[in-house]
């Protein structure tokens, strides 16, 4: 599982080199102009959950899981027309959990000497994520409210495989759905929303029966 290891670690890594301006006069200027700048408009974290996974909702066949998650998310503005603008989205989430996994232990040995396995109980797995390929569409209401759509896709590792023994640890992720914004004076920003989130190995395991689930998330961010 290496290989897979360092695409993770190449994916969470990379925005860290991307070339970030400091918050001086060339960014001030370039605002002022109206040219995009690669300093992140904002930063927040969120916390997000979904019980009970669905069975064939939308890609995933794996029913009856929780996931929960925790994350933290940078901004940047791509394009802006009132009352809509178009934001490009870095999401890290340094905890994922993802629970009812079956633990199995030794069954019978068949007559051909193969070595079955029964399930003998059931755990949480641990992980931890990032969504560096994410766009966020948001459409002002009025000063204080706002709604949005919003997209996003990249990679989970898990410290086990799920959701089955012939599964993987490392789990390619996309998910979309959208939400609402309540801004305060004080440059913050509470929002609300919904997303259906899908995991998959994209059949680099034996095994690959994929998760749906109906993840509502809460969360609050700080313009930069």
């Amino acid at each position: 599982m290496s290989r897979f290891r360092w695409i993770f670690f190449c994916v969470v890594c990379a925005p860290s080199l991307l070339p970030i301006p400091s918050h001086g006069k060339n960014v001030t200027q370039g605002r002022a102009r109206g040219h995009s700048t690669l300093a992140p408009l904002s930063l927040g974290f969120w916390i997000g959950v979904s019980f009970d996974s669905p069975d064939r909702q939308f890609l995933g066949t794996t029913k009856g899981r929780d996931y929960h998650e925790l994350g933290f998310r940078l901004t940047w503005q791509i394009a802006a027309s009132h009352p809509a603008t178009l934001e490009y989205t870095l999401d890290l989430m340094p905890l994922v959990i993802l629970t009812d996994n079956p633990v199995y232990s030794a069954g019978p040995v068949r007559r051909s000497g193969e070595q079955t396995r029964e399930v003998s109980g059931y755990e949480a797995k641990y992980g931890i994520g990032a969504a560096p390929f994410g766009f966020k569409l948001n459409i002002v209401v009025s000063k204080q409210f706002s709604l949005f759509a919003a997209a996003s896709g990249g990679v989970e590792a898990f410290d086990g495989r799920v959701p089955t023994y012939d599964a993987s640890n490392f789990n390619f992720i996309f998910n979309f759905g959208g939400g609402m914004e309540f801004r305060s004076r004080s440059q913050r920003t509470l929002f609300l929303g919904y997303k259906l989130h899908h995991i998959s190995n994209a059949g680099i395991a034996n095994e690959n029966p994929g998760i749906d689930t109906n993840s509502f998330y809460a969360g609050i961010t700080w313009s930069l």
